[in-house]
């Protein structure tokens, strides 16, 4: 993110699903239709601030950059889960003030560290349950399968 001013190493835009089921009692939203489309597993590193401070060449409402996870205008019913975020400017850009228009999404069980700390989301439509701010020299072994783990993958 060094010149646009609006982006993120993981980027949503737009809603999820149109089919009825029965929700799960994790996931209060009963407008949505499908079970949340998941982003899982990865790991994300090394982004920093980056040198577009001002959106859109001074059009836009401000620098969003960059979000490691980042759900942009209308996405709605993502679970982001077990996701590890390192040396990133703002681990998440999630629902934020003045976007009604997105989530809910569910942020459960993700892992960053102090220089990742920043985030922007309003936990009322967003709600972020056990996540966890880790010294980055100390992660979980959890954090530490994901980051293993995470990447391209050969096929056998």
């Amino acid at each position: 993110m060094l010149v646009l001013g609006d982006g993120g190493a993981i980027y949503t835009l737009g809603a999820q699903g149109n089919m009825p089921f029965e929700w799960p009692t994790k996931y209060p939203n009963k407008s949505a239709i499908l079970p949340p489309s998941k982003i899982a597993n990865n790991f994300i590193h090394d982004a920093p601030a980056g040198a577009a401070q001002d959106d859109h060449d001074g059009i836009g409402a401000g620098c969003h950059c960059p979000g490691a996870l980042y759900t942009d205008e209308g996405s709605t019913n993502w679970n982001i889960t077990n996701n590890v975020v390192s040396r990133v400017h703002m681990w998440l850009q999630g629902c934020r003030a003045g976007c009604p228009w997105i989530g809910p999404n569910w942020q459960d069980y993700n892992y960053y560290d102090s220089a990742s700390q920043a985030s922007s989301n309003v936990e009322a439509r967003c709600p972020l349950v056990s996540d966890v701010e880790v010294n980055s020299s100390q992660w979980p072994p959890t954090a530490l399968s994901v980051m293993r783990n995470a990447g391209p993958q050969t096929q056998s």
